[in-house]
């Protein structure tokens, strides 16, 4: 418990984070649920027996002919408690700040301009746009290049002169 917990805040208390491509938001959305399903899993199963257990210390009373035995401090036991409940809420608390903001992400593509989820999403779609037609941009200039390369009409003007005169081309008067 004492490991899970700071390392349960550490990932739910970075809030509003920046996200550097839109698979690393859908890989935290993931993560989120995971975490959810792994809390509630916690809760029944660990903290359920540890509280119990805690009971029975408390209310345990070991007792001889010569001697006897009770937790000399119950209340010790309680904060131990509390402190738990209070972390979990805590967490719970951080979780469900995390999954608004999350949420402000629909997966049919609707999404609240304001997330950061959606913002990385629309420049990922603009980042793949731009990639087609700067391909599209280099293919036509290549092709424009390497027809330039093949149409040479000299370097002097009589050169130029001779080559429309040719018949070459038909000089426009």
């Amino acid at each position: 418990m004492n490991r899970l917990i700071p390392s349960a805040r550490h990932r739910l208390t970075l809030g509003d984070q920046k996200f550097t491509f839109h698979t690393h938001g859908l890989t935290i959305c993931s993560l989120l649920e995971v975490y959810g399903k792994q809390k509630v899993t916690l809760a029944d199963t660990s903290v359920t027996q540890l509280k119990k257990l805690g009971a029975d210390i408390v209310v345990a009373k070991y007792s001889t002919k010569y001697s006897s035995y009770v937790f000399e401090n119950p209340a010790e036991v309680h904060e131990r408690e509390g402190a738990i409940d209070n972390k979990w809420k805590e967490l719970t608390q951080f979780s469900t700040l995390k999954k608004q903001i999350l949420d402000r992400y629909d997966l049919n593509g609707l999404f609240d301009v304001g997330s950061d989820l959606a913002r990385e999403i629309e420049k990922e779609r603009l980042r793949l746009e731009f990639a087609h037609l700067a391909g599209e941009f280099n293919r036509w200039a290549r092709d424009t290049t390497e027809a330039a390369a093949i149409t040479h009409f000299g370097f002097t003007l009589e050169e130029v002169e001779k080559v429309v005169c040719n018949g070459s081309l038909t000089r426009k008067e």
